[in-house]
């Protein structure tokens, strides 16, 4: 960490003394045959926007440099992985308050990608996904509000899972900053670490895992007309349709899904994230605005323009959506696939580290195919494919009706072998599951 963090900047703190400690007491565990769980040992990350004993959490900006919690005070989802033995090794970086899909940050320079220096991780889990992507971590932990997790994993030629609205309890003594469509969720370089953690943070899962096989007569659903309004649609329209064919020989694969009021999701979506951030940081914006990015001053400022009745519009919006949904859409499908992002990284090396870059067009592109689930609370998944002319990976996504988070899971495990050679064609890092290396050394699970 040492040495690799000072060039990628995954972390924005990290004690190496407690590591040790932490690191000497699972050892420790495991000589006397004590340990607590598949997970005792295991590096987990944690992003800055979550609570995480003895780390202050600051959520990339000055504004909370001194925010500094008791153990007592985590983040319930680093509770639940630290009573299993994980070892928490630090705080990662992040775009300041997690205002952008990128990893700028004026405090600390910006996360490089670790498959092309030159451009960025994603974000705003930024660090998460770099110091997972490096294995630095085992895996991550990250938040999404409008692609956040998704979008940097993608990006590290990770997996990646943005969770249901409300169904992980992400109690923590800092407010958060996404009130109504932000969640936590786990990143990892595996399909079945992903579940694993995803497990960690939920207290187990649901039958639905363990009901779906290759044989599960699943109904995918591909709206052309959105998906192909993508720089990295080639890849999915070259390789998914006889890949998810493949890992589910009995399923359906339709191009006819036509989601409505595309546009209307992604300006109700920008309205509702924004204000909620406006008014969580707006007494911070008044009283400290000098500390602030100067992109994350321009973006609250446009924020405090929304008319309250334009918030509302958006929350109507919402509750038709959500009624169509139920109605026309998941009575036909399981699963809705995208690409993960609807542009590649940029380029961050003729970024100006002082003023920053704020490029709607680029950032609503890249956002492009997140922003539905967040909007409407959907759970979704991004699985790496392959990678874009810049050498940096891109992934597909697969989003599902609430709380089915087990059949995304279960589809990831099941879909790796017929993505492998693609990911081998493309040189992105296969590992093994650390529930695979613990089997081979023989440690009981």
């Amino acid at each position: 960490m040492k040495t690799l963090n000072p060039k990628y900047n995954a972390f924005f703190e990290f004690d190496v003394q407690n590591i040790l400690d932490q690191a000497a007491a699972s050892t420790e565990r495991y000589k006397n045959g004590n340990q607590l769980s598949v997970f005792d040992g295991v590096f987990l990350a944690v992003k800055d926007s979550l609570d995480a004993f003895p780390y202050a959490t600051t959520y990339g900006t000055r504004v909370f440099s001194n925010n500094i919690f008791m153990e007592s005070m985590e983040n319930q989802n680093v509770k639940n992985a630290r009573a299993l033995g994980a070892i928490i090794i630090g705080k990662t970086t992040m775009p300041e308050v997690g205002i952008q899909p990128f990893s700028y940050n004026s405090r600390y320079g910006y996360c490089k990608n670790p498959y092309n220096l030159d451009f960025c991780t994603g974000g705003s889990s930024a660090g998460s996904a770099c110091a997972t992507a490096l294995n630095l971590a085992t895996v991550s932990y990250g938040t999404d509000g409008g692609g956040s997790i998704r979008i940097p994993a993608s990006f590290c030629g990770l997996y990646g899972l943005k969770t249901t609205y409300g169904r992980l309890n992400g109690t923590q003594f800092s407010y958060a900053t996404e009130h109504s469509v932000g969640v936590t969720g786990p990143i990892a370089a595996t399909a079945v670490d992903l579940a694993l953690t995803f497990a960690v943070m939920n207290n187990g899962l649901s039958k639905e895992f363990e009901t779906i096989t290759n044989e599960s007569k699943l109904r995918f659903g591909y709206d052309a007309n959105w998906n192909n309004d993508s720089k990295s649609q080639f890849l999915v329209s070259t390789y998914i349709t006889s890949a998810l064919t493949d890992g589910f020989p009995n399923a359906t694969f339709k191009n006819e899904l036509r989601i409505p009021a595309l546009n209307l999701i992604k300006l109700s979506h920008f309205i509702t994230i924004s204000t909620n951030m406006s008014v969580g940081l707006n007494k911070h914006y008044i009283q400290h605005r000098e500390k602030l990015d100067y992109v994350t001053r321009m973006t609250l400022m446009t924020s405090n323009c929304h008319l309250p009745k334009n918030y509302l519009k958006a929350a109507q919006l919402k509750s038709a959506l959500l009624q169509y949904f139920d109605e026309n859409i998941w009575t036909d499908y399981d699963i809705i696939v995208t690409p993960t992002t609807g542009d590649i990284s940029p380029n961050m090396s003729k970024v100006n580290l002082k003023y920053g870059s704020l490029n709607f067009d680029h950032t609503s592109s890249v956002m492009r195919f997140a922003q539905i689930g967040n909007f409407l609370g959907y759970p979704a998944i991004t699985i790496p494919i392959g990678k874009s002319a810049n050498e940096v990976p891109v992934g597909i996504q697969l989003m599902a009706n609430h709380h089915r988070e087990e059949l995304l899971l279960k589809a990831a495990i099941l879909l790796r072998p017929s993505f492998e050679e693609l990911l081998l064609k493309a040189a992105i890092l296969l590992r093994p599951s650390f529930e695979e290396l613990l089997l081979k050394a023989a440690i009981l699970l």
